[in-house]
């Protein structure tokens, strides 16, 4: 019998993470094992709320800063959340 017991950190990235450059964002995709629940923020910009993007179960967590943007897809398997830094403000994902 396993005693092992889960937590809610117990979640893993899947392959490795697609960085894109595009003309005015930088779109990042992370596929996690299971539904992502934490934060993603910019280094160095944690108190800066528009490069701080909060998830739970996969869900992007509403009422952040609009120039850090996000997006999610989920599965039973896990999700894959992506976040861009877009310098127009009204920019949403």
């Amino acid at each position: 019998m396993d005693n092992t017991k889960s937590s809610r950190f117990d979640n893993s990235v899947v392959g490795t993470p697609v960085i894109s450059c595009e003309r005015d964002r930088i779109r990042v995709e992370v596929a996690t094992v299971r539904p992502f629940a934490g934060k993603i923020f910019v280094k160095g910009e944690y108190s800066n709320q528009n490069c701080v993007r909060s998830y739970i179960n996969g869900v992007p967590v509403p009422g952040q800063g609009q120039q850090l943007t996000g997006g999610h897809s989920t599965s039973d398997k896990g999700s894959k959340s992506s976040v861009e830094n877009a310098e127009s403000k009204g920019n949403h994902f």
